[in-house]
């Protein structure tokens, strides 16, 4: 058996393999050696996976996100104390841009609790912009519009209807809100859950120019800029739930839009497969 894994909205899925059949999926905390070490990598699985997993494996093979020789070598010495087997590790951002763009260069935007944006010369990822955390950046993300609607909440820039219906929903006050945002060890994760909130509202007029708003400010400023006229490819669950606003605000600011995926790791997951 072999284990391909994919880290991927904040989590990392382990797909056990066998014969080309994907038999088991088990997600984890996302790995980021970025910014863990390898004995805080290893305890994670050590106490989230190893003993969910077959005891005999050929391989295992991780999408990760570690773009620099010192973060992939602390992931590699973290998986090496649990697998007594073939490890490699693929460079995230260098695969998904081949199985989105092929050969063509393109540009490739992730929009859902975070954002980040790369661009691929059709051989090579040239440009890498990552999330910089809701604070100073991550415009167009879940995060992002989560704030706005907090903002608009409590500046009173929403309609009354909104404001009623937001703290029926949640059966809160102003001061627990302010609380959950400026106190509270995960406001991030917070933020990102007001998602459904605003879907469920998305056709109330000032809900509607929220979305808009933060849409076009993220396209403005984080893809305008480096779009030199080849498609832009979106992943995420904001650019597949908006994709026709999305659609129509790249249309107004020349943007050639490419395929719009909730999620990469299917067919990551399934080319790999069939190499």
């Amino acid at each position: 058996m072999d284990i391909i894994a994919v880290q991927e909205r904040g989590e990392t899925l382990w797909h056990v393999v066998s014969k080309r059949r994907v038999l088991e999926v088990i997600p984890t905390a996302v790995l980021d050696a970025r910014c863990m070490s390898s004995i805080e990598i290893s305890k994670m699985i050590s106490l989230q996976l190893i003993d969910k997993l077959p005891q005999t494996l050929c391989s295992v093979t991780i999408y990760g996100k570690e773009d620099t020789p010192r973060s992939r070598y602390t992931l590699e010495e973290a998986l090496l104390q649990h697998f007594d087997c073939s490890i490699e590790i693929k460079k995230y951002h260098q695969s998904v841009a081949e199985v989105l763009c092929g050969d063509r260069s393109g540009i490739i935007a992730t929009i859902g609790e975070t954002s980040d944006m790369w661009r691929f010369d059709g051989s090579k990822v040239t440009d890498y912009n990552p999330s910089l955390g809701y604070i100073f950046g991550d415009k167009g993300s879940s995060t992002v519009l989560g704030k706005t609607l907090i903002s608009a909440l409590l500046t009173e820039k929403i309609s009354t209807d909104v404001v009623n219906a937001f703290c029926m929903r949640f059966g809160i006050d102003m001061e627990w809100l302010l609380h959950q945002v400026q106190n509270d060890q995960l406001p991030k994760k917070f933020l990102s859950s007001l998602l459904p909130f605003i879907n469920d509202h998305r056709e109330e007029a000032s809900i509607k120019k929220l979305i808009n708003n933060t849409l076009e400010d993220y396209l403005r400023m984080d893809i305008l800029p480096y779009s030199k006229g080849e498609e832009v490819h979106f992943i995420g669950e904001m650019s597949v739930l908006y994709d026709k606003l999305l659609s129509d605000t790249c249309q107004g600011l020349g943007i050639r839009m490419g395929k719009v995926l909730a999620s990469v790791t299917d067919t990551l997951l399934s080319t790999h497969i069939s190499q």
